[in-house]
């Protein structure tokens, strides 16, 4: 499990991390404060050098990586819905939960065409809740793959490709010259949590809160104002309805 920090960890995720993990045996690793690049190629080195190390995996295995931002917030169950997915559909080399920004009512940080800034996917718009969406780009915040990729795509994947700004599209970008599949599973809901006042996000929902580790629909949060947040507007004009 590879999460990289700004130097904070939002209260609902450690929770989650304690309680939501239903028994699987974790290898965590962090990297704080560094660009977020740099965070991520770094942790991609640390889950090469994880997976080799014989007192942590069988040797010849080929352990899965999870990648969580640091403001995620998953609900019990959601493990084991990712690995299922991922085992029972062994052509999909990257799969990701459904996320989005931190904003009600917005569509999924994943598109399905790069090219199309539009294609990004939206609620009971362009998919039904519970489909397997292929795309060709989805941010990290919740992904799962296995580690023989991060040695397929070598040495700092996150770094290069001329023309793609962020880390995540440069993942992508790899993965696609590869060849490799990526996926979204849209019946698996991953949350954005802003640290500052507990708000919980999802695609196409408006701003709920945690009520101690679910998620209580009855009680909608305070939503903070988009130019405080990350990207904020910005994300805002691609993936708002």
């Amino acid at each position: 499990m590879l999460v990289p920090t700004r130097g904070v960890v939002a209260a609902e995720l450690l929770a989650a991390l304690i309680v939501n993990t239903e028994g699987y045996e974790i290898v965590l690793r962090m990297e704080h404060r560094q660009p977020v690049d740099v965070a991520r190629n770094r942790l991609a080195a640390k889950a090469l050098a994880a997976a080799d190390d014989r007192a942590l995996f069988a040797e010849g295995s080929d352990p899965y990586v999870l990648w969580i931002d640091s403001d995620a917030f998953f609900l019990a169950g959601t493990f084991a819905l990712m690995l299922h997915t991922l085992e029972n559909n062994p052509a999909i080399d990257v799969l990701a939960a459904l996320f989005g920004p931190r904003a009600s009512n917005r569509g999924a940080t994943a598109f399905r065409q790069v090219s199309d800034k539009h294609s990004y996917l939206v609620p009971d718009v362009n998919f039904t809740r519970g489909d397997l969406v292929d795309v060709e780009q989805v941010g990290l915040h919740f992904t799962l793959h296995r580690t023989s990729l991060l040695r397929a795509l070598g040495d700092d994947p996150f770094t290069g490709m001329s023309g793609l700004a962020s880390d995540d599209a440069v993942f992508c970008g790899r993965v696609r010259h590869g060849n490799g599949r990526i996926a979204v599973a849209t019946g698996i809901p991953v949350f954005h949590v802003d640290d500052r006042n507990g708000a919980a996000y999802s695609p196409g929902v408006a701003a709920c809160v945690i009520d101690g580790n679910t998620i209580s629909t009855t009680e909608l949060a305070t939503e903070l104002p988009p130019e405080t947040r990350s990207y904020g507007e910005r994300i805002d004009r691609v993936v708002k309805p």
